[in-house]
């Protein structure tokens, strides 16, 4: 990345993407962002079908070639996985007219990419999303992002319940969704509520919470495994 890179940044107006979930209407960013993802995974809940939509493009929309179905479904090669950190933050704003505000931010890791500017910002360092195939680096090109803001509207009420809500990674957000619009947890439960979490290439599946304080890992081979305490 150089000065140049910094100095022609602009932010870009994306559309809006919408999704219908649970008696919901859901509005969230599209690509490099992880709406589409979202969808999908939503479709395949609301469906009880998991394996009847492609996964979607996971990329900046204006670098991917869709004809290469191959970049899109490409695997990753990383498997070493801890617990994500938490290194974003999320604000909700709401007025009385009903304009409802949801931003998704943070340095990407702690200390984000460790330059200071002269105005006494950190920079992130979110040019480490960039990964292989699609989501590869380019001039320009913004990398691909778990993070989400969300809004969700109830159908046909027009005192129903109106949800600003924002996750840092899609995963959480679609365990929140499902508890708050599909089984109608209160917010606290349902934000509160300890997470699954699945390592690069599906080979851990964690409890955050729970399994921290019993030190249990699900693994690769479906087996029950316990692990010497975390601290």
């Amino acid at each position: 990345m150089t000065a140049k890179d910094l100095s022609s940044y602009q932010p870009i107006r994306r559309p809006t993407h919408h999704i219908q979930f649970s008696n919901f209407d859901l509005y969230v960013p599209g690509p490099p962002a992880a709406g589409l993802f979202l969808e999908s995974v939503l479709g395949a809940l609301q469906d009880k079908v998991t394996n009847s939509s492609p996964v979607p493009p996971d990329s900046d929309p204006s670098f991917l070639n869709i004809s290469n179905q191959s970049e899109i479904n490409e695997p990753l090669s990383d498997n070493s996985w801890d617990f994500p950190e938490a290194v974003g933050s999320h604000v909700a704003a709401v007025d009385l007219d009903d304009l409802y505000v949801s931003v998704v931010s943070g340095l990407n890791t702690w200390y984000g990419s460790q330059l200071l500017t002269d105005g006494g910002f950190i920079l992130n360092n979110a040019l480490e999303n960039f990964g292989t195939g699609s989501n590869s680096p380019a001039p320009g090109k913004r990398p691909f992002t778990l993070a989400v803001p969300m809004i969700a509207v109830q159908h046909d009420h027009i005192c129903g319940r109106r949800l600003v809500l924002g996750a840092g990674d899609a995963t959480v957000a679609i365990q929140l969704l499902t508890r708050l619009l599909a089984f109608g947890d209160n917010a606290t439960l349902g934000v509160e509520a300890p997470r699954f979490r699945v390592a690069h290439g599906g080979t851990f599946l964690k409890l955050e919470d729970y399994l921290r304080a019993r030190s249990m890992v699900v693994g690769s081979d479906e087996s029950l495994q316990r692990q010497p305490p975390i601290d």
